[in-house]
């Protein structure tokens, strides 16, 4: 499989009827990711021995020394390039897999790999296929929903319901042909948090959500909304404290018509994003004619979703399936 790859990323000048189609490039590299064979190390060697064959033929044909130079800058920026990410290797830094990940692995037993897509719940029963823990990764399997989700979403919960913690990873591959995720950065978390009572949807269009807080009024952008709650996201740290009684007014649209909603509410968390990008999580109450316009609205943006989802998944799956991938 590695020669049949290094003869189709390279097509020969003289052997023209060499070309294939990315098809079969795709479907070679997705089988050797399945048996954990690092690509990048087959491209870093191939462009060594490319360059060195290079240098025989413009040597040995004595063709112009500016394409000598050329090749030569070229090599200086691939140096450059390996140093580069050679000191990023060394101040990243490496996770290990918890114990309790290997344990699963080695029993075979069944968890439960959970993910969001715009505020929706993607559940999925899985088990561990196989970890690598040099690289500190693990593959799991999941659904085609969960799968369309890995292009939008880079993170993933895995949980065992009758414990009191849970696993927090990154997703830095994904396998559709086989329904496969790789997983890294398997951070083990308590789960100190109330499980969800409500399902929470992200807005199709941008909401700005006013609140009050004292005399204060602050705008912000709505990140996802619940029939109880909220998540805002901002660019600045703005003056909100957890535990502040605040206020809340925002519009939503239902059937195209927009719809003022007024609630109460307090401050229950502030997550730090980076540098500069703030999401506030609160918690509201609000009178019975607003919850009926919120029921309506976040089944309406539930089921539509659910509808993009399974857009995504024909036209994703039915091309894999056409390909034969």
């Amino acid at each position: 499989m590695i020669e049949k790859f290094y003869e189709r990323l390279f097509i020969s000048p003289f052997l023209e009827d060499k070309i294939v189609s990315l098809k079969k490039e795709l479907q070679i590299a997705f089988i050797l990711k399945k048996y954990n064979i690092d690509i990048s190390t087959i491209l870093n060697r191939l462009f060594l021995l490319m360059s060195n064959a290079y240098i025989k033929e413009v040597l040995k044909e004595k063709k112009s020394i500016h394409k000598l130079k050329t090749l030569t800058f070229l090599c200086s920026f691939y140096i450059e390039y390996i140093n580069y990410h050679l000191s990023s290797l060394e101040e990243e830094d490496v996770y290990a897999l918890p114990k309790e990940i290997i344990e699963l692995y080695l029993l075979q037993k069944e968890i439960n790999l959970f993910s969001i897509y715009k505020g929706v719940p993607i559940a999925h029963k899985t088990k561990i296929l196989g970890i690598d823990e040099k690289n500190g990764t693990i593959r799991v399997t999941a659904n085609k929903y969960q799968i369309v989700a890995a292009k939008f979403h880079k993170e993933v919960f895995l949980l065992e319901n009758d414990k009191e913690y849970s696993y927090r990873a990154n997703i830095t591959h994904c396998i559709p042909n086989e329904k496969e995720l790789i997983l890294s950065h398997i951070e083990k978390k308590q789960r100190n948090a109330p499980k969800r009572n409500y399902i929470r949807v992200q807005p199709k269009e941008d909401i700005e959500v006013k609140i009050k807080k004292d005399k204060e009024v602050i705008t912000a952008k709505m990140y996802d909304l619940s029939l109880k709650g909220m998540c805002i996201i901002s660019n600045k740290k703005l003056d909100l404290e957890i535990g502040d009684v605040i206020s809340l007014e925002f519009f939503v649209y239902y059937n195209h018509t927009p719809q003022l909603i007024k609630a109460e509410g307090e401050i229950k968390s502030i997550t730090k994003i980076n540098e500069e990008t703030y999401k506030y999580h609160m918690q509201f109450e609000t009178e019975p004619h607003y919850e009926l316009i919120l029921e309506k609205y976040i089944t309406q943006r539930e089921k539509e979703i659910i509808k993009e989802l399974n857009n995504y998944i024909q036209k994703e799956f039915i091309v894999l399936n056409d390909e034969d991938y």
